[in-house]
Parts: structure tokens; C-alpha cells; sequence
């Protein structure tokens, strides 16, 4: 029978940007490292000084810092890997990965279908935007939106990266230590990209600016009373909104949220409008079957007296003061799938064939086109060349004119190849070929997070350079005996900076 266990790295304390270390030592005995893990531990943590809103549990998210301060990206947890590498007692080096961030989040684009690759924010650090013009749920809270439920909290959750994604060997659905010797997997961590903000709402999804499409309204009462409670309404005044007993994925409200009255462009209270912004929480959402409204109920008085249409919205960043959400990673593991005596091979493989990555990088002082040969390896069967915008960039998100590729001086195209083209498709596939897998995906989409404040989906770019998406140029090479002479033509108005040449190897074991 297989068994699964945890190997706790040797890293005990907390993952800071200066202690971002892993080692992990796995033991001997024969495992199938294709469905083991790194598990890392979660903490979120926020509130704001503002009064009435210190207990609050805010909305937050984690963002990686994926290019020159650009957090809107939705990248998976292996955007938490710079460098990998896994060593045996009795072979030493076993395979060592650099830039593994920037390698995996371009590869994974187009090596799984689009469903696959979002829906892995249940073990994500964060929310991808929703379809929902408001955005959507952090994963790192459990939020109740049900009438009487506990107000929110902060999770301690786990994320989960796959060795297959860190090291390619990990692909391995039979990997004998007891031959090599124990092994020992380390990582460093790009812990520094990460950081933790409050999801800012679109501001105009709870005002009358949206029309009647707004959640965000309490509708007009006779008032009389202290105002602790709405029946939400449409932006434009026609009166309360219907909803169906789905009610909950579509508000953009839970209980513990902290919300606020803007000033501006706000109703009235006891016929005087509102002077300031008035910040409160939630405290209870209520469903009326009967006629389909959704009644919200605040603890702070908002005043008292007839009332015109008031707005309501959750807080924003400023709100916060000084801001204090934050994100503490710790109690880092590896999840290790051990192959069981009754699901052992009846012939145990003498050798272990597998690939591995090397990395060139390569500056040209933001020239806007130039050509220049590398020497590649001889076991080299593909190269993917990975163009960040900037220096600092962990994505391939230049989308460059053209370009042309030549192997021992031989062109491989008769033209030179646009991306997003037929013919740059064709080099995908080739690319795919090689790798002996299929193309799940050829969108070369870039997805936002959940802070992105616009009513769009998930997508930012589909390539042709009409928004930034994702583009590189594929490559795959003949077997040979010798060195390979590889030419990389690269044309771009708008400047290029810098390239990374990623070789796969063939290695065996």
C-alpha cells in the first residue's frame, strides 16, 4: 500500500525575504515524486486603526511583485521558486534549476488547458478575478454570507507547489533512492516579490453611476429609527433588487466585512447629507424568499430620519491608515508520495531517463534589433527564449516585432516569424512535439488577480500586441554529436533589454 508522508524542511522559523532557504532531505526507499509536493504554511493577518473597523476581517490577497512593481498578475505558488536543486549521496548532482519562476510560468501556459491552470487558487495564494463585475472572494479568508453565520476569519492554509513543476525529474513516477542514496532538495524562495493588500473594490459598482446594475444601495425608507440596516436596491432608484436563492455568490458583501459611506455622492439622513465617510462592518446579511431581497445589517448607527438612497462599499486601502494586512509563510514540508510493496514494477528500470534546464541570459542595451549565435549543448533537444519587459520581470511578456532563428547556420523558417501568426503556432507545436507532449493551451494569455478595479474578466492579454500576454520563441533542435550553433534574430521598435535561453537536456541516471 502507498503511503504519504512529510519531511519538515530543515528551516523551522519563519520565510522571510532574508531567510528564504528550504532543504529537505528525502530518505531512502522508492517514491512517485509526480504526485509529491512542498507545502507551505499561510498565515493572513489584517485590520485597520480607523475606529469601528480594528476587528474587521478585510478582503485580502496576496500579489507577486511579477515585473518592475506590477502586481496584477495571477501567477501559481511556483512563482515562489527562484532556484532549485536536488542532489544523492552516491551521484551528486541530479539536476539544478535557476530561474525556475520564469521558466514554469511560461511553460505552464501552454502545457495545461486554461480550466486547469486557474482553477488551482483553492491551493493558491490568490483570488483570480471573477466573472462578477465586483471581483471576487479571497482565498485566504472564509467569508459567511449567510444570515447568523460567524463573521469571517483568516485562514492558515496551505499552499501546495509540485515537484514536477521545481525540478523536472520530478515528473518521475518511480524514483529510487535506495539505489542513489538519500537526496536532498533545496530551494531558495523569491520571497521578497510577495506581499500581502486589501482588495479595492471598483468604486463604481456601488454608485449610481452603474445604473441599475449596482449592489451597493440601501433603498429609500420613512426612516424614524436609528439606520443599522438596508434592503439592497438598484443604482437607479427603481427600488430593491431580486435575487435567487444563489444570492450569495453575487453579493459582494459577508458578515465581518468592513464597509464604507462615502460622503460623496451619497443620500441623505433625516434630510441632511452625509458631511464625512462613515466606516462600520457588517455584522448580518438576510435572504427574504418571499420577494428576493437581500437586507444587510451594519453595527454602527448611521443616522437616524427619512432617508434618501445611501451607498454602501467596501473599504479601500486608504481606509486602513497605516496599512496592516500581511502574510506570514511558514512550517515549510515536503508531501512525499511513497510507492507501497503490492504497487512496486515487476522489472525495476537500470536507468533513469530525464531532461533537465540550463539558462543563458543575455543584455543588449535596448537595442531594437540584433543577431547573435550561441553555442548550445549537445544533448540540447529544445530552447525556449523567454523576453521579460524588464530586467526584474519574471514573466516572458515582450511582445517582440519578429524574429528568426538559424541552427549551424542553416535558417529554419523562410521568413521571419511574428508572434501569434500561424507560423509562430507551428514552432509551438514543434517545441510540443519534442517535449513528446500535446499543446493544452495556445492563448498566451496573462490573468489577472483579484485587485485588478475594472468590470473585466480574467484575461489582460491575448497576444498580437494589443495588450501585454505572453510571448517567447520556440525552438526545437536536431540531436547531435557536437556543439550546436544556434543564431537568435530578434527585431523590436520598442527596444530590447534582455533574453533568457532556456536548454532542455537530455540526462539519464
Amino acid at each position: 500500500m502507498d503511503k504519504v508522508f512529510k519531511v519538515p524542511s530543515n528551516q523551522s522559523d519563519n520565510i522571510t525575504n532574508s531567510n528564504n532557504l528550504l532543504d529537505f532531505q528525502i530518505p531512502e526507499g522508492q517514491f512517485d515524486l509526480s504526485k509529491s509536493y512542498v507545502e507551505i504554511k499561510v498565515l493572513a493577518a489584517g485590520g485597520g486603526t480607523s475606529a469601528n473597523i480594528t476587528a474587521a476581517t478585510f478582503n485580502m490577497s496576496a500579489v507577486m511583485d511579477c515585473e518592475n512593481g506590477v502586481t496584477t498578475d495571477y501567477v501559481r505558488p511556483i512563482s515562489l521558486v527562484k532556484n532549485a536543486r536536488l542532489t544523492s549521496e552516491s551521484m551528486g548532482r541530479v539536476e539544478e534549476a535557476r530561474q525556475v519562476n520564469e521558466l514554469r510560468l511560461l511553460l505552464s501556459n501552454f502545457e495545461e488547458h486554461q480550466s486547469v491552470h486557474l482553477g488551482t487558487q483553492n491551493t493558491g495564494l490568490m483570488a483570480i478575478k471573477a466573472y462578477e463585475q465586483y471581483g471576487g472572494m479571497s482565498p485566504l479568508i472564509d467569508a459567511n454570507k449567510e444570515a447568523g453565520s460567524s463573521a469571517a476569519k483568516y485562514l492558515e492554509k496551505s499552499i501546495k507547489i509540485p515537484v514536477s513543476q521545481i525540478v523536472n525529474v520530478g515528473k518521475s513516477k518511480y524514483f529510487d533512492t535506495s539505489r542513489i542514496g538519500r537526496c536532498n532538495l533545496n530551494l531558495e524562495l523569491d520571497r521578497s516579490r510577495l506581499s500581502a493588500v486589501n482588495l479595492d473594490s471598483n468604486s463604481d459598482y456601488y454608485n449610481k453611476a452603474a445604473g441599475g446594475l449596482c449592489n451597493g444601495v440601501f433603498v429609500s425608507d420613512a426612516g424614524g429609527a436609528a439606520k443599522t440596516s438596508g434592503v439592497l436596491g438598484k443604482g437607479d432608484g427603481s427600488g430593491a433588487k431580486v435575487y435567487d436563492s444563489d444570492y450569495m455568490e453575487h453579493i459582494p458583501f459577508y458578515i465581518g466585512q468592513p464597509v464604507r459611506l462615502p460622503a460623496a455622492n451619497n443620500g441623505t439622513i433625516g434630510g441632511a447629507g452625509i458631511g464625512a465617510d462613515v466606516l462600520t462592518v457588517v455584522n448580518d446579511i438576510t435572504y427574504n424568499e418571499t420577494n428576493g431581497n437581500v437586507t444587510i445589517s451594519v453595527a454602527d448607527s448611521l443616522g437616524t430620519g427619512a432617508t434618501d438612497a445611501i451607498f454602501i462599499e467596501p473599504c479601500k486601502n486608504a481606509d486602513l491608515d497605516a496599512a496592516t494586512v500581511s502574510l506570514t509563510l511558514n512550517q515549510a514540508n515536503l508531501v512525499l508520495h511513497q510507492i507501497g510493496a503490492n504497487n512496486q514494477p515487476a522489472e525495476k528500470p537500470s536507468v533513469m531517463n530525464y531532461s533537465v534546464y540550463s539558462v543563458e541570459n543575455d543584455s543588449f542595451g535596448n537595442t531594437t534589433s540584433f543577431k547573435r549565435q550561441y553555442e548550445i549543448e549537445p544533448e540540447a533537444i529544445n530552447t525556449v527564449v523567454s523576453i521579460p519587459s524588464f530586467s526584474n520581470g519574471i514573466l516572458s511578456s515582450k511582445t517582440i516585432d519578429d524574429h528568426r532563428v538559424s541552427v549551424n547556420n542553416e535558417l529554419t523558417t523562410d521568413r521571419n516569424v511574428v508572434s501569434y501568426t500561424p507560423l509562430y503556432y507551428h514552432k509551438l507545436n514543434q517545441l510540443g512535439l519534442n517535449m513528446d507532449k500535446s499543446i493544452q493551451n495556445v492563448a498566451q494569455k496573462r490573468y489577472k488577480n483579484n485587485s485588478a478595479l475594472d468590470k473585466t474578466n480574467q484575461l489582460t492579454g491575448e497576444g498580437r500586441g494589443e495588450i501585454n500576454g505572453l510571448s517567447a520563441i520556440y525552438q526545437p533542435l536536431p540531436a547531435s554529436q557536437r556543439f550546436k550553433l544556434v543564431e537568435f534574430e530578434i527585431n523590436d521598435a520598442n527596444d530590447i533589454n534582455q533574453i533568457s535561453i532556456f536548454k532542455e537536456l537530455i540526462k539519464s541516471m
